[in-house]
């Protein structure tokens, strides 16, 4: 799991952002019970930023780790609602 987000922040500083989002909702896709975990969700929100449809793209990652991530899971803090 580093290994796939510290190659997604990787392609981020090489300016491939689309490139960078790949490889996290990759990871969501296949697994998100195993993937769906709090610094993977704010590394692509973060990511999400820097696109023109970022609410969009931040609103279904809200709803996929309401379904997918532990009760202790600061979703508050993440998503600020």
């Amino acid at each position: 799991l580093a290994v796939h987000n510290n190659f997604a922040v990787c392609l981020f500083y090489s300016k491939q952002l689309a490139e960078a989002c790949d490889v996290i909702e990759e990871l969501l896709r296949q697994d998100p019970n195993r993937f769906c975990v709090e610094y993977i969700v704010q590394n692509l929100l973060l990511l999400y930023e820097f696109f023109a449809d970022a609410q969009g793209r931040k609103a279904v990652l809200s709803e996929l780790a309401r379904v997918f991530v532990p009760e202790d899971f600061e979703h508050r803090a993440v998503f600020g609602a």
